[in-house]
């Protein structure tokens, strides 16, 4: 009979302190297992890279335990090992006390988010009872005023076992009491290893932080951009068909080959994530330090479990003093997987310092502009909403402005899963706050469509003060304007049209308040060019002919004329043909009563009945075609369907 694996708790431990202070002897201590794996490691009892290992609680349950390295040289590994952890074990040895990686080590678990622990006094053996009280005492020192403030204290050896059992019962406790993560949104693991096996090819391991992948599934390595398909997975050693965010997990996969990926690669589900070289965040600068902190800082910046060099940029200060939080750009050397609300640590370049760290707000891909309240404000509205699934899926629709989005782009945008997203999408239609579009496949916010409206008046206010002697603008020509897809431009429009905050005459749209205001020289050559127009009827001069008639330059004509067929007052027909609108339903008249009396009409009975020339009659009859008044049959004419009675 097969033997059943123990069930795993969604939880991962992780240890933290200066070398030697015992972190990888207590591994061994809890597991059985030596976490350090490299030869070089073995030969010199010191810590190099990650080691990981399965630990069985007294319930038969299992956790894992990822073990850092303490030496100053190796915070980077250090730093990607306390990826994804949720309890931590600080280590001060009893015969050291505190030392400078202890401190950073608790920096660097306080800005990645990690908000529960206990702190172990090791090697307790090795010294007298009343150093180790004071070892105690300068530890509570050290942690005061921090997450580890309240966290027990356990001291203990591994070589006696003295302290082991209460600490074995305290980490059982914690580790029940700790939250497991939560398994929503898309598969993302940030590699911690990578290597090839005999006979398997490809393993990654790493903790995921968010969503779930099974055997079978297709995974994307990123930012290399290629994909392979799962074909074997294991959480703490054991086969298993799903792994989820919260487990230490080892992926085989297919169709990638394992010289390509290095530590600090992302593998996610395709489509959800981009690797970018800009991030943009808020940093807490810690207060250790004395000197203001400036902008365009070259920096290690971490997250995950990758370290990018690049510089800081300081989007809302010129500077911020120790302790302060301050909004901040990125701009990175090579691309990172990032995420809102991932935590991240940056480092100096030079000394490798631990300054500061905090939560990841967006990775938009660009360069932003400092102290611009719209890039501000927009920040501050990502950071708000970037831990609620609801309000994130608002705004990401809501910041893409009058350009509809999908369904699919939004759930990328937030990370969500497709379903989920579709969820959301439906509540906040229903709720008012979303409006659809595209048969329901896309959507607008009604805030992003209510600044449209906005922009739609003041874009036709500035038409008019350009064009002051414009009757308005056409449609297609307005569309253009404001730059809006068909539907959207609809929308607005329809609105608009509605409230009656724009008119629309003669094809052309103007703001209800607008009239085109002439000089006295505009409204003279107006008045004789109807005078003009109505005195020759259906026997009209070229407009080429019109500055001499009016004594007036070409570009005046022109003006005059364009003012009068805008208004409507001229009608141009094909050809060039200007008919005053008084001429025009004159001839409507006498054609449909012509048409009455026989049944149809023909163009020589209409020409002669207008006293004119096929020059002018035929373009005239044409245009009460496209005016719906009459339908062509053959040689003849007849009334459109409309207007028969």
């Amino acid at each position: 009979m097969p033997r059943v694996a123990p069930p795993i708790v969604n939880v991962v431990i992780g240890t933290a302190g200066h070398i030697d202070h015992g972190k990888s002897s207590l591994v061994r201590r809890l597991t059985g297992i030596d976490p350090d794996r490299l030869p070089e490691e073995k030969e010199r009892g010191l810590t190099i890279d990650l080691g990981f290992a399965p630990c069985l609680l007294k319930d038969g349950r299992r956790i894992g335990i990822v073990d850092v390295p303490g030496h100053e040289k190796f915070v980077k590994n250090m730093v990607a090992g306390a990826t994804g952890i949720d309890l931590v074990l600080l280590l001060v040895a009893a015969n050291d006390g505190v030392m400078p990686q202890t401190r950073e080590h608790l920096h660097i678990m306080s800005l990645l988010g990690v908000k529960r622990g206990i702190v172990v006094v090791t090697k307790i053996d090795m010294v007298d009872r009343e150093l180790t009280e004071v070892v105690i005492e300068e530890v509570r020192d050290l942690v005061k005023g921090s997450f580890l403030e309240t966290a027990p204290l356990c001291p203990i050896s591994v070589v006696t076992d003295e302290g082991f059992p209460h600490f074995w019962d305290t980490l059982n406790a914690m580790v029940a009491a700790t939250p497991p993560k939560s398994t929503d949104g898309a598969f993302r693991m940030p590699v911690q290893r990578v290597f090839s096996a005999k006979g398997f090819g490809t393993v990654v391991t790493g903790i995921p932080l968010s969503g779930r992948a099974s055997l079978g599934d297709t995974v994307e390595f990123l930012p290399l951009g290629k994909t392979g398909r799962i074909r074997g997975l294991q959480a703490y050693k054991s086969d298993v068909n799903e792994v989820r965010a919260g487990h230490s997990s080892a992926l085989n996969v297919s169709d990638v080959d394992h010289n390509l990926v290095v530590r600090g690669f992302v593998v996610a589900t395709p489509g959800y994530f981009q690797a970018r070289t800009t991030v943009e965040a808020r940093l807490s600068y810690l207060s250790d330090f004395t000197v203001p902190l400036k902008t365009h800082l070259p920096i290690r910046f971490h997250t995950g479990t990758a370290e990018v060099m690049g510089k800081m940029i300081l989007l809302d200060r010129k500077e911020a003093s120790p302790g302060e939080e301050v909004l901040v750009q990125f701009l990175l050397e090579d691309p990172v997987v990032a995420a809102p609300g991932d935590y991240f640590v940056v480092r100096h370049q030079s000394p490798t310092v631990t300054i500061g760290g905090g939560k990841i707000i967006a990775s938009l891909g660009r360069k932003l502009r400092r102290n611009r309240a719209e890039v501000l404000e927009d920040l501050s509205e990502r950071e708000r909403v970037m831990t609620d699934a609801e309000p994130s899926v608002e705004y990401a629709v809501k910041a893409s402005g009058a350009r509809a989005l999908a369904r699919d782009p939004v759930a990328h945008e937030t990370g969500l899963t497709v379903e989920r997203t579709a969820e959301l999408l439906a509540a906040l239609v229903a709720k008012g706050r979303l409006i659809p579009i595209h048969q329901g496949n896309r959507f607008l916010h009604v805030d992003a469509l209510a600044k449209t409206r906005e922009k739609a008046l003041a874009s036709l206010a500035a038409f008019h003060a350009e064009n002051p002697l414009r009757a308005g603008i056409e449609r297609i020509a307005f569309r253009n304007r404001l730059e809006l897809e068909n539907e959207a431009y609809d929308l607005v429009l329809g609105e608009l049209l509605r409230t009656a905050a724009v008119v629309e005459e003669n094809a052309f749209l103007r703001a209800a308040n607008f009239q085109v205001r002439m000089n006295d020289e505009f409204r003279r050559l107006s008045g004789q060019l109807e005078q003009l127009l109505l005195e020759t009827e259906f026997n009209t001069p070229r407009p080429d002919e019109l500055p001499g008639l009016l004594k007036a330059t070409a570009e005046k004509a022109a003006q005059v004329l364009r003012i009068l067929v805008e208004s409507g007052t001229i009608i141009r027909l094909k050809d060039d043909i200007l008919l005053h609108q008084k001429a025009i339903e004159k001839a409507r008249e006498l054609l449909v009563k012509q048409i009455q009396e026989k049944g149809e009409v023909i163009s020589g009975d209409f020409r002669t009945a207008l006293a004119t020339s096929r020059k002018y009659v035929i373009p005239l009859l044409d245009w009460f075609d496209e005016q719906g008044i009459t339908v062509r049959e053959g040689s003849r004419r007849v009334l459109h369907p409309k207007h028969r009675g």
